[in-house]
């Protein structure tokens, strides 16, 4: 960013947000990337060093768009694409047909593994919302 600044470029970081848990999810369960015991453990550690990365970065530097929130998607590609490209709704409606059968009931300590990430996931959740909205 500073490199940016003193180049006198435009930087923005583009921050695609999702739950930790639910790339926990999506790495344990839906693609066996590790054992959700060593996933979480990835996840937690790099949380947190992704939060401490964009903590040294001004808000106004970040843009974040919540994976999963078929609103944040619709209105961020809305404005890049227009209304005709990308109809209001197609978002949530492609990501309704997109949804798996959750698992994580039948992971043993599933809880514990979610309690495990949650400082990580509160310093990220808290950027986001520090940041601006997303858009294309």
């Amino acid at each position: 960013a500073e490199a940016a600044r003193e180049a006198g470029v435009g930087f923005k970081v583009f921050f695609l947000h999702r739950s930790l848990e639910d790339c926990l999810a999506s790495g344990c369960l839906h693609r066996d990337i590790e054992s959700c015991n060593l996933q979480a453990e990835t996840l937690e550690n790099n949380g947190e060093i992704l939060a401490s990365q964009l903590k040294g970065l001004q808000p106004d530097d970040i843009s974040c768009l919540r994976y999963g929130d078929p609103q944040d998607t619709d209105e961020a590609v809305r404005g890049a694409l227009g209304d005709l490209v990308f109809p209001e709704g197609l978002a949530e409606t492609v990501w309704e047909g997109s949804q798996d059968k959750d698992e994580r009931d039948t992971v043993r300590g599933w809880s514990g593994l979610a309690d495990r990430m949650r400082e990580a996931q509160g310093a990220l959740d808290q950027i986001c919302r520090g940041s601006s909205r997303a858009t294309l």
